[in-house]
């Protein structure tokens, strides 16, 4: 038989492989375009997020509240099921050591938000660094916020 013609036999059913090639591809191509699709969503690596405050500036207190929400760059939502991992709080400090502050996580106050209590007297700007892992990504996301402190 000549190629054009050629013809495939599975048990006593006889399918032109020409049937068989057009068939494969109209499954393969809808799959080969959804694979070149994933990579920008699957493998999207701890830059494409970005923690930011609810609130920059926060009132002194011994139990001040902050409130945080993790970010998707490129689609500019919030960013839930997140699990933290690490987080710290401190006032630098230029020429002597830095002040490290306890902080303790709350309920989350609405989805996407991270919410912590610290005590923060002192008037001036708090670091809070974090470390969480998202759901789907390989690398652990990590950022650092600052807050103003004020009377």
């Amino acid at each position: 038989m000549s190629d054009s013609n050629e013809s495939l036999v599975l048990g006593r059913i006889r399918i032109k492989k020409t049937d068989e090639r057009k068939r494969i591809l109209r499954i393969a191509w809808p799959l080969f375009a959804m694979f070149l699709a994933l990579p920008g969503i699957v493998i999207a690596g701890g830059d494409d997020y970005r923690f930011e405050p609810v609130m920059v500036e926060i009132k002194a207190s011994n139990a001040a509240t902050l409130k945080v929400r993790l970010i998707h760059k490129p689609s500019g939502t919030p960013v839930a099921g997140v699990q933290l991992i690490e987080t710290r709080l401190m006032m630098p400090h230029h020429g002597s050591a830095d002040m490290v502050s306890t902080i303790a996580s709350l309920p989350d106050p609405e989805l996407a938000v991270f919410a912590f209590k610290a005590p923060m007297m002192m008037e001036g700007n708090w670091l809070l660094s974090i470390a969480a892992k998202v759901p789907g990504e390989s690398e652990v996301v990590t950022g650092s916020i600052v807050f103003r402190v004020n009377r």
